[in-house]
C-alpha cells in the first residue's frame, strides 16, 4: 500500500474520531465555565502540536531526519499533542 493511501486513511480515521470527540463533549456539557473554557484552549494546543508534527513531515518526507520546525522543539510532537488532548478531556469531563 502506498504510502499516501496510508496517511488518507489514518487521517481519516483521526478526523472521525475528532469530530465524535467533539460531538460526545457536546452532548455531556461540563457544569463550571471557567474549566470548559480552558480544557478547550488545552485540546487546541495539543492539535495544534499533532497537525503541526504531521504538515512537518509531509514536507520534509520520510527519509530524512527531521530536525527543523516543530521537531527542532520535541522529538515526538505527534505524542505529545495526543498527551496534552487526552488531558484536556479532565477540563472538559462533567463532574
Amino acid at each position: 500500500m502506498r504510502r499516501e493511501t496510508k496517511d488518507r486513511i489514518l487521517m481519516s480515521i483521526l478526523g472521525f474520531a475528532f469530530l465524535l470527540n467533539i460531538i460526545v463533549i457536546n452532548l455531556f456539557l461540563p457544569t463550571i465555565q471557567e474549566l470548559a473554557i480552558i480544557g478547550w484552549i488545552v485540546f487546541g494546543v495539543g492539535a495544534s502540536f499533532f497537525v503541526l508534527s504531521v504538515l512537518t513531515l509531509r514536507r520534509k518526507g520520510v527519509g530524512d531526519v527531521v530536525d527543523k520546525g516543530i521537531y527542532g522543539i520535541v522529538r515526538h510532537p505527534m505524542y505529545l499533542g495526543a498527551m496534552i488532548m487526552f488531558f484536556s478531556h479532565i477540563l472538559l469531563m462533567r463532574f
